[in-house]
């Protein structure tokens, strides 16, 4: 969560945070000081905006951590980084010049590093690898630990620089000792398709698109805090944005890239949207206001998403807990 106004994220709100009513609405959620944010904070701040209790304050002067004006990482209490220290402070008090009743609200964090891969780094389409933050929580290699956007914020680089050592020497071993022969016409193909927008004279923009999407995807009550109602509503919504993909325009290369990051987000929400609905239970950074409950007895699994003759196919693979030297209690 964050200023609303300045939209910077300010950490340790979440201990002092008051509604319109002012009653104090961390401790509906919260019974002790913790030093990131979580997923019931985002859905206390939903719940209490629908029953019309908001907007939602916090009182930075009541928490250890943000008294004094100051934030913690604005001080040396922590570490001595004196040009971090510098940077942050300064971001904090230009927000505190703009964001003057210290009304928060929350953010979007798009982040789901979903690609499957096995320990070197191949995904599930044979000699295909894909490293960094795409298949970060496709690895596992977060553990018992929410990938991002959970405790976690972004893999790091030097997972990026890790996973791509073990990509690049098993991806060239493949080249080197089981290349085959370039299929011309399907290379053919795949270039048409990818400069098919550079050859529209009218159709819609990848701005256009992204900003529909996003105005979908974004709402906590369609992110973060779900229900069965409200992703089948999205999903319609979708629906029209995804029918503009193949009508999508560019003006150069650089648009031409928009362009298919815009086809990319589409296809990421219908996996998204569709996925939520499959999974019936609350779980970390995924909640279901209709199944608020962690059912680890049903589903202490992974969903995936297939290609099965261009139609997308979802399923559920048993996390193999039997491997796993601390295993997580099932529910009764």
């Amino acid at each position: 969560m964050g200023l609303r106004r300045s939209h910077h994220e300010l950490v340790f709100n979440e201990n002092v945070l008051y509604n319109a009513w002012d009653e104090n609405i961390t401790k509906n959620f919260r019974w002790f000081i913790e030093a990131d944010i979580n997923s019931t904070a985002i859905a206390e701040w939903y719940n209490q905006m629908a029953a019309g209790r908001g907007p939602i304050y916090m009182r930075p002067e009541e928490s250890p951590m943000t008294q004094d004006d100051e934030i913690l990482f604005t001080t040396d209490a922590i570490w001595s980084r004196p040009y971090g220290l510098k940077l942050w402070k300064t971001i904090y008090e230009k927000c505190h010049s703009v964001d003057t009743d210290n009304e928060v609200a929350p953010g979007f964090l798009g982040e789901q590093s979903p690609v499957k891969v096995n320990h070197d780094m191949e995904t599930t389409v044979g000699k295909l690898f894909a490293i960094g933050d795409v298949s970060y929580g496709g690895s596992t290699v977060a553990g018992a630990v929410p990938a991002p956007p959970g405790r976690n914020r972004g893999s790091g680089i030097l997972n990026a620089v890790f996973a791509g050592m073990i990509a690049g020497e098993k991806s060239a071993n493949y080249a080197k000792t089981e290349g085959s022969a370039v299929l011309e016409e399907q290379v053919k193909a795949c270039q048409e398709r990818a400069f098919a927008p550079l050859n529209r004279k009218a159709g819609f923009t990848a701005k256009e698109v992204i900003q529909e999407l996003q105005a979908i995807i974004a709402p906590v009550e369609n992110s973060i805090y779900m229900t069965e109602q409200r992703l089948k509503i999205a999903l319609r919504k979708l629906d029209k944005v995804k029918a503009k993909v193949s009508e999508l325009k560019a003006e150069d290369y650089h648009y031409l890239l928009s362009c298919h990051e815009a086809e990319a987000m589409v296809l990421s929400a219908e996996m998204f949207f569709k996925a939520a609905l499959l999974r019936k239970e609350s779980r970390g950074w995924f909640l279901r206001e209709d199944y608020p409950a962690t059912d680890n007895e049903n589903w202490l699994k992974w969903i995936t998403v297939k290609d099965v003759n261009g139609e997308m196919t979802f399923g559920t693979e048993n996390v193999p807990i039997e491997k796993y030297p601390i295993k997580p209690r099932r529910a009764k």
